[in-house]
C-alpha cells in the first residue's frame, strides 16, 4: 500500500490498521533515507525511532498531550506525521523544514531544543504547573543524553515530587557514537536489575525488547497511558534501522549524514597538528561526546590513554580538565563553540579564575549552516572575552594553528582559547608545519589606502574575496590575537586616519569591536570605527549562503557596506 506522506495527519494515523501502520513505517524510512542521502541531515537517530513515533501518535493526542523530544534531532518522523513532509524537499534550508523541533513550524512541537539533556527539565516544569492534569506529558530521551547533568538532576526531581511523567528512553546503546559511563551499562542489564534501579529512584519501569514492533509498542503505550505516576519506559531500538551501513556504524558517521566533500576541514587540520604535537610531548584531550564530529578519532586510536570522552556533560568535562591541570598534566579541552556555552561557569570558576593552563580548543566557530539558532558558534568570543587570565587566539593559516597549539601547551600560566571555523579555504595537511613566533601582533593580509578591514578566522577569506572581486583598495588585517589586542598596530592604524570596519561572525557585545572602540576612546583618536556583526539576530536553519545574505555577510552586501564608508 502506497501512502501519501504529504497528506498525513495524526488523525489519519489513529484510523489506520496495524498493517497500514507497518507500511507507513516502511514508507517513512525509505523517504527519509532518500531525502537525507540527497541533501544531508540527521540520519541514524531518525531511522531508529520511526515505529516508536508512529505508536506514540497512534495512542496519544499531542494537541492535548505534550511530547518533548530531547535534542529533537530525532523528530523527523514526527514532522512527517504532523503534516510537514513537503518541507523535506528543502530540509534545513530556507523554505523547508528545520532539522529540529520548531514552535514556528507546528503546534505539535511543544519544546524547542538542539542541545542535549534538557527534555526532562522541561517536563519537570510542565508538570510542576500541571501536576493533576488529565493530559499526559512525555519526553523521549536517548540513553546517551540521559547521562547529562541536567537530565540526571531532573530524573531525581520528577519522582521526588511524584509527578506523572512518562519518560521514554530510546535505548539504542549509542550516543552520537558508542556510549560512555556506568549508567549506559545499567541500561543494558537484565530487566530485573533495571527495574530495581528505577524503583529505588521512584519510578515504575517498563521495558520493550523490540522497539520496532508496532503491535507491542501500541499495546505498551495503551497500558501506561492511564497510569498517573512517574514512569520510565525503556525501549530497545536499532540506531540506523533499515540502512545496513548506519546499523553497523559505531563511530557516528551516519548520525549526521554529511554530503561527501574533498575539501580539508579545520577539524582535520587540528587533529593532524595534535597528532604531530603528541609525538613530541605528553598531553591529554578531553571531549564531550564529540570525538567523531571534532575529527579526533585517529588521535584517539593512536593515543587512547590520552583521550577521555566525558559524554554529553560539558560542565563535567571542564572541571575534569581542571583536575588534570592540577595533577600537572597538559590538557586540551575540546568543544564545539555552541556547546562550550554549556560549560561557561565551570570554565570561569574552575579554569580561568585560578588561571590553570588548560588549552580550550573551540571547533565550529562562527556561522554554521543547517541546524539554526541552537548550533551557531557566535558567542564564544564574547563569553571568553569577559573572563580574566585568558587568551583568545584565532588562526588564519595552518602554520598559525600549529604555532598556537604548541605555544599553548608549552606555557604554564593561564588558559588559552584557540578557535577555528567549521569551514576552511584551501586548507592542507602538511608533512611539517612552520612554527611562528608568538608575538601577539596582528598582520596585514592585504594593503590598501582607503579603509581598514579588521577581522579574524574564516571571515578574512570572505573579505579577501570581496576586495578582489570589487577592486576595493583596503587594508585587510588579521586580528589573530583577539585577547590581548595588538595595541601597537591599532595605534598605527588610528594615526593614519583611515576609517575602520570590524567584521565579526559573532554577537556585538563582548566581541573585538567594543575592545577597539574602547581603545580609541581611551587614546582620543578620531578615526571612525564601525562594526558589522550579528547583533541579536537569531540565525534560522538555512544554507550557509542564505544565512550570509540574511546577515549582510555575502560578498555583494559586504561590498556595499564597505563602499559606503569610502
Amino acid at each position: 500500500m502506497k501512502i501519501k506522506l504529504n497528506d498525513l495527519t495524526p488523525c489519519k494515523i489513529k484510523k489506520m490498521s496495524l498493517e497500514e501502520l507497518e507500511s507507513l513505517a516502511l514508507e517513512i524510512r525509505n523517504f527519509l533515507v532518500k531525502q537525507i542521502m540527497r541533501q544531508g541531515g540527521h540520519l541514524s537517530s531518525n531511522l531508529g525511532v520511526i515505529e516508536l513515533t508512529i505508536a506514540l501518535h497512534y495512542v496519544f493526542d499531542f494537541q492535548a498531550d505534550k511530547l518533548i523530544f530531547d535534542t529533537s534531532h530525532q523528530s523527523y518522523a514526527h514532522k512527517i506525521i504532523t503534516g510537514r513532509a513537503k518541507g523535506f524537499n528543502r530540509l534545513k534550508k530556507k523554505g523547508g523544514v528545520s532539522g529540529l523541533a520548531s514552535y514556528k513550524e507546528s503546534s505539535y512541537d511543544h519544546f524547542e531544543s538542539g542541545h542535549a539533556g534538557n527534555s526532562l527539565a522541561a517536563l519537570l516544569g510542565y508538570l510542576r504547573i500541571n501536576p493533576k492534569s488529565e493530559n499526559r506529558y512525555l519526553a523521549l530521551i536517548g540513553d546517551g543524553s540521559i547521562n547529562s547533568s541536567q537530565a540526571l538532576s531532573s530524573l531525581n526531581l520528577i519522582s521526588y515530587y511524584d509527578l506523572p511523567a512518562i519518560i521514554i528512553i530510546n535505548n539504542n546503546h549509542m550516543s552520537i557514537s558508542e556510549n560512555v559511563g556506568r549508567l549506559s551499562k545499567v541500561l543494558n542489564q537484565d530487566f530485573q536489575t533495571k527495574q530495581d534501579f528505577f524503583k529505588i529512584l521512584g519510578y515504575d519501569h517498563y521495558e520493550l525488547k523490540d522497539g520496532h514492533n508496532l503491535e507491542s509498542l501500541i499495546s505498551l503505550f495503551q497500558v501506561i497511558k492511564d497510569k498517573y505516576q512517574p514512569i520510565v519506559v525503556d525501549i530497545n531500538t536499532i540506531k540506523g534501522k533499515g540502512l545496513i551501513e548506519a546499523e553497523q556504524d559505531k563511530i557516528g558517521k551516519f548520525h549526521t549524514y554529511v554530503l561527501p566533500s574533498t575539501k580539508i576541514t579545520w577539524s582535520e587540520v587540528i587533529q593532524d597538528i595534535l597528532i604531530k604535537l603528541r609525538a613530541e610531548q605528553e598531553f591529554h584531550v578531553v571531549v564531550s561526546a564529540m570525538g567523531y564530529g571534532a575529527n579526533l578519532l585517529d588521535f584517539k586510536e593512536k593515543f587512547s590513554n590520552n583521550f577521555l570522552d566525558i559524554g554529553i556533560s560539558e560542565d563535567t568535562a571542564a572541571t575534569t580538565a581542571a583536575g588534570m591541570a592540577l595533577a600537572n598534566q597538559k590538557v586540551i579541552l575540546n568543544y564545539y563553540s555552541t556547546f562550550s556555552q554549556r560549560a561557561f561557569d565551570q570554565i570561569w570558576h574552575d579554569i580561568a579564575r585560578p588561571s590553570l593552563p588548560v588549552v580550550i580548543a573551540i571547533d565550529k566557530a562562527g556561522i554554521t549552516a543547517g541546524d539554526g539558532s541552537t548550533h551557531q558558534g557566535i558567542m564564544d568570543v564574547s563569553l571568553f572575552n569577559i573572563l580574566p587570565n585568558i587568551e583568545i587566539l584565532a588562526p588564519f593559516t595552518e602554520d598559525e594553528a600549529y604555532s598556537f597549539f604548541k605555544y599553548a601547551l608549552s606555557q604554564n600560566n593561564h588558559p588559552v582559547v584557540i578557535r577555528y571555523s567549521k569551514y576552511g579555504h584551501d586548507l592542507k595537511l602538511k608533512p611539517t608545519y612552520q612554527e611562528k613566533t608568538i608575538d601577539y601582533t596582528w598582520s596585514y593580509l592585504k594593503k590598501g589606502e582607503k579603509i581598514n578591514l579588521i577581522s579574524y578566522g574564516n571571515t578574512l577569506n570572505t573579505l579577501i574575496a570581496v576586495c578582489k572581486k570589487y577592486e576595493i583598495k583596503a587594508n585587510i588585517i588579521n586580528a589573530r590575537y583577539i585577547k590581548p589586542i595588538d595595541q601597537q598596530m591599532l595605534s598605527s592604524i588610528f594615526e593614519n586616519g583611515q576609517p575602520i570596519l570590524v567584521v565579526e561572525e559573532g554577537v556585538n557585545i563582548g566581541g573585538l569591536y567594543p575592545e577597539i572602540l574602547r581603545y580609541k576612546e581611551r587614546n582620543h583618536y578620531s578615526s571612525s570605527v564601525l562594526d558589522l556583526n550579528l547583533n541579536d539576530y537569531i540565525i534560522p536553519p538555512y544554507e550557509l549562503e542564505e544565512i550570509l545574505d540574511e546577515v549582510g555577510f555575502s560578498t555583494e552586501k559586504l561590498a556595499k557596506t564597505i563602499k559606503k564608508m569610502l
